[in-house]
């Protein structure tokens, strides 16, 4: 290839804006000898309801902000397109998400290392996580004080989280102070990520901040990268189209791919790097052997149990004007109130067993309710829903590009209730999240279930109601997979393997998903793949 044919050159080229991308450009920008170019296919984080703790809500089917995929119809979950939703935009998921901020428990990041991922464990990630954040709170030697994303309690606690707190006491439950110490096995209220009235997303906390900094940074949206290009197997450049236009990038140092779990895999794809059977079926050469890319897809799959209640307002009744408008006053003048809320505000971790090696079950309470009939719409009455999920399932899915065509959205199969080991463990968080709706402290506000109702009751009954009415958690992981055997797509520095220049940066290396949320883990292995990347 000629040199006029590029349109520009760069040193490192990080394709995708999101929780991982944003913090991987803004360290690598530091380095003011080094060009550093974003390619994120979304817009500007622009919106105010990316901004306010709980627009998420609005933002669940916007499709200027999520990219909303389905998934392909699968038998065991009632041949049913799932939506599953993944940020599109500076900020990707941590602009989109819930707002809560939570790192896995220790264990989960051990076992990373059981499976493979020599050198990942919790001591290697906790310098990553403290390095990350300011916690405003009563600071441990786990939490850090100095980061730029800003981690804090919630400013307003809501009566029936508090009553689910102490419910979750009275079925036997442990209260632990801290949701983001090492071992939280038992009852905690979420943190977020808030600075000050507004969502610490990545996009203000690292990519602006080092975008006015650094002006070797360049950031580009709306721009959709459409294959990464070889010179054999070095890594020669990028294409990307902007306005409908192609351009091309050469690229000097390296390429980082941080687009997520499910667009990640669909890029090495398109640019030849993946099963060579699924490579020739859309018309792609292949670059590079690797059968595992877009392979062990892992999500957690999360079934909700909900009751209507009485005597308390709850995030449901706030779809009026009338209740807008007063929420709103509370939040400009006081930041308090609903708006301040995110998906949840508190949770338990159980054991599904007593042989199992850490809290596996995550039972996630919000003062909300859902349409039965409609995924994502609010109830109009008042509601309260404990979300139950498995924090590591055992099935597993694949994402494969459609066609050779970037616009065409992904095939996913995220096979749920596939493995034998789910079901039983789901079926134990169900039983737990109704066992605390009995206690004394929730069951006062509670007019009675209505999701999926008292006469669901047996364990055929209730893995039927799991088969129809789940969801996804969108905790997406492990289709880039790391590890140290070469069966596995990137190695433990999440280099790419068969080519050289290219890595994948974001929660599609990571093995299984993690208790509470992947954006923290998100933002800390990002953190640690830029000391990577620059041999720190």
């Amino acid at each position: 290839m000629k040199n006029d044919a590029w349109h520009f050159e760069t040193d490192y080229c990080v394709v995708g804006a999101g929780s991982a991308g944003c913090v991987v450009s803004a360290r690598l920008a530091e380095d003011e000898q080094s060009k550093v170019l974003v390619l994120e296919a979304g817009p500007n984080d622009w919106h105010p309801f990316i901004h306010i703790p709980a627009g998420y809500f609005y933002l669940l089917s916007n499709p200027t902000f999520n990219w909303m995929y389905n998934t392909e119809p699968e038998e065991a979950t009632c041949n049913r397109r799932i939506t599953f939703p993944s940020g599109r935009g500076l900020g990707g998921g941590s602009s989109i998400n819930g707002i809560l901020f939570v790192r896995g428990q220790a264990a989960e990041y051990d076992r990373w290392e059981k499976l493979g991922c020599d050198g990942w464990n919790f001591s290697s990630m906790l310098p990553y996580f403290k390095k990350a954040e300011t916690f405003l709170g009563d600071g441990t030697e786990y939490r850090g004080n100095d980061g730029p994303i800003t981690v804090s309690a919630f400013r307003t606690v809501h009566p029936l989280a508090r009553d689910f707190v102490e419910a979750a006491r009275q079925a036997g439950h442990t209260k632990i102070e801290d949701i983001n110490s090492p071992v939280h096995e038992g009852v905690s209220f979420f943190q977020q990520n808030r600075n000050g009235r507004f969502r610490a997303n990545t996009a203000s906390a690292y990519l602006r901040p080092a975008k006015k900094k650094n002006p070797n940074l360049r950031v580009e949206t709306n721009a959709t990268c459409s294959r990464i290009i070889f010179d054999g197997k070095r890594v020669k450049g990028v294409e990307f189209t902007k306005g409908g236009v192609a351009r091309r990038v050469r690229v000097l140092k390296e390429v980082i791919v941080s687009s997520g779990a499910i667009r990640s895999p669909q890029l090495l794809q398109l640019s030849g790097i993946g099963d060579p059977v699924h490579l020739k079926s859309i018309g792609v050469p292949v670059t590079s052997e690797s059968i595992n890319v877009g392979r062990n897809l892992r999500d957690q799959y999360l079934v909700r149990l909900s009751h209507r209640v009485k005597g308390v307002l709850t995030i449901n009744e706030t779809k009026s004007f009338a209740s807008i408008a007063v929420e709103t006053i509370k939040y400009l003048t006081a930041n308090r109130g609903l708006l301040t809320l995110g998906a949840s505000m508190a949770a338990v971790r159980c054991k599904s067993s007593p042989e199992a090696e850490f809290a596996d079950l995550q039972l996630m309470f919000a003062p909300v309710s859902f349409s039965p009939t409609l995924p994502g719409k609010l109830e109009s009455a008042g509601g309260m829903t404990i979300g139950v999920w498995l924090s590591c399932p055992d099935s597993v899915g694949t994402v494969r590009a459609r066609s050779s065509t970037a616009s065409d959205r992904p095939i996913i199969h995220p096979n749920y209730l596939s493995a034998e080991t789910d079901w039983p463990r789901l079926l134990f968080g169900l039983r737990a999240a109704r066992k605390i709706f009995e206690m004394d402290a929730l069951r006062r506000w509670s007019i009675g279930e209505t999701t999926p109702g008292k006469e669901v009751v047996t364990d055929d009954n209730l893995y039927e109601y799991t088969r129809r009415a789940g969801s996804t958690a969108a905790h997406y992981a492990g289709t880039c997979q790391m590890g140290s055997d070469d069966r596995n797509v990137t190695d433990t520095q999440l280099r790419v393997r068969g080519v050289s220049g290219l890595r994948v940066v974001d929660n599609s290396v990571v093995p299984s998903p993690v208790s509470g949320g992947m954006n923290a883990t998100a933002i800390a292995v990002a953190e640690r793949a830029a000391d990577l990347i620059k041999g720190c």
